[in-house]
């Protein structure tokens, strides 16, 4: 429930910080991120599904892809999605397959995961290089074939574990149309007001965006990368077929040696809502009888338990 400020003071505090704040939130922030990579030499998939190994060389052979990509197709299964907590099987809905394992690898001595995540890492989580002892991990999700006829309705995914912030697909270099990966991002804040609710909201509507990815050059490694919540879809793939290799981005914390001299900029004091939060904090007029803030967050993030974000909202 929104709450009168007794004192002008403390009324005209208020408001300058909700003014700082929207002024930070209304700054263009990207939700996704994308590139080309070309492949100096051949990129092999290896899998491993039950006692039987495949390999499969990328670009694939434009005279004989269909041969090349039997091999993978007959280990693979009919991909499901998620509804809830449970996997669905509808094609009407998803027509697609998935190779049934973990074990998969990208090998090839001029392909690495490396640089991708460096470009992730700048473009994405603009302040991310700002804090010490913190990386980007790729886990391996799966392998998918969209072959002719095959799509994806639009939907969205929510981050599977702690630390998880976004989703990396690799688009393997191979002749086909349609397919493209399209996303879209509404970034209205706007949100449902209850009356538990101690505290004022802050709405902010922006344009929706929206970006497709096609095949691109046949020869040529294409990779997006999204935060995990972001509504995509793929389109029907018209002719040939279209493989791709998603990994999970984590956030993850790594053992570093103590700096000889500690550096300002590797500080949370540096990212700019600390700045914001501070200087209200130091001002005696601002939130004089003290009370809860909440700001609403533009992604979905995991928060150690179960409990649903609006659980957390109700107790404020």
């Amino acid at each position: 429930m929104a709450y009168l400020l007794e004192h002008s003071e403390a009324q005209a505090s208020w408001d300058k910080f909700k003014s700082n704040v929207a002024e930070l939130f209304a700054q263009p922030v990207p939700f996704q991120c994308s590139g080309t990579t070309k492949l100096d030499e051949p990129l092999t998939l290896l899998a491993m599904v039950g006692e039987k190994a495949i390999g499969v060389k990328f670009p694939l052979p434009s005279e004989s892809e269909a041969d090349a990509l039997k091999p993978m197709i007959e280990l693979c299964e009919p991909a499901v999605f998620g509804r809830g907590k449970e996997n669905v099987l509808d094609p009407t809905y998803r027509n697609a397959l998935v190779l049934p394992t973990k074990t998969v690898g990208l090998i090839s001595p001029s392909f690495s995961l490396n640089p991708i995540l460096n470009i992730v890492e700048k473009l994405l989580l603009t302040s991310y290089e700002q804090l010490e002892g913190k990386r980007i991990k790729a886990v391996f999700e799966k392998c998918n074939v969209y072959a002719k006829g095959g799509f994806f309705g639009a939907h969205a995914d929510t981050p599977r574990g702690e630390g998880m912030f976004a989703s990396l697909v690799l688009i393997l270099p191979s002749h086909f149309s349609g397919g493209e990966l399209v996303l879209r991002r509404n970034n209205s804040q706007s949100k449902p007001t209850s009356k538990s609710q101690r505290m004022r909201e802050l709405e902010l509507t922006l344009d929706e965006e929206e970006y497709s990815f096609g095949c691109g050059d046949p020869t040529h490694l294409k990779w997006i990368a999204f935060f995990s919540d972001t509504e995509h879809e793929i389109k029907s793939v018209t002719d040939g077929s279209r493989v791709t290799v998603t990994y999970n981005l984590f956030s993850e914390d790594v053992a570093l040696p103590p700096p000889l001299v500690k550096s300002p900029a590797a500080s949370t004091a540096t990212i700019p809502i600390y700045e914001i939060l501070m200087n209200g904090l130091k001002d005696p007029n601002f939130l004089p009888d003290g009370h809860e803030i909440g700001i609403y967050c533009k992604n979905n993030y995991i928060i150690g338990t179960e409990e649903k974000a609006d659980a957390v909202i109700k107790r404020l």
